[in-house]
């Protein structure tokens, strides 16, 4: 049975699979994450594998603590046969062409603040109450004063 590697994936991050397959010299590894057996694949054969819905199970995949915090009840990465196709065809809809039309003007890209230099950063208190003000007025809400 594989050792769990939960740890070495905090430490390591997204690097953790791309290293565990060099050092097993292959393209697909199993190993235990949180004390689960996993599987990790890579390549073009896996991702048809993977993305074929006769050879997955989203429900239940994740582990609570994962889905919880970043996914949420009924995320798409979650549901599976008719649910997950119109979930994720509802989706892939806003986002490709005619309805996808880029970024608003204004919406600032990568490498780009979206705060006024020398105003504070993402967590300043002063940030976050402009941010509130902006978001609840341009809504149609109440602005925080």
């Amino acid at each position: 049975m594989p050792i769990d590697q939960t740890a070495r994936l905090a430490v390591e991050g997204y690097a953790w699979l791309p290293n565990l397959r060099r050092r097993a010299g292959t393209d697909a590894v199993g190993t235990r994450l949180s004390g689960r057996p996993v599987v990790g694949l890579c390549g073009p054969e896996a991702a048809r594998f993977f993305y074929d819905e006769r050879h997955l199970r989203r429900h239940g995949a994740l582990p609570e603590m994962v889905r919880g915090t970043l996914f949420g009840e009924g995320a798409v990465h979650t549901l599976d046969g008719g649910a997950h196709l119109r979930r994720k065809a509802m989706f892939t809809a806003l986002m490709t062409p005619p309805r996808w039309t880029g970024w608003p003007a204004g919406w600032p890209t990568r490498g780009t603040p979206p705060w006024p230099a020398g105003r504070g950063g993402p967590r300043s208190p002063s940030s976050t109450r402009r941010s509130r003000r902006s978001v609840r007025g341009s809504a149609g809400g109440p602005a925080y004063r």
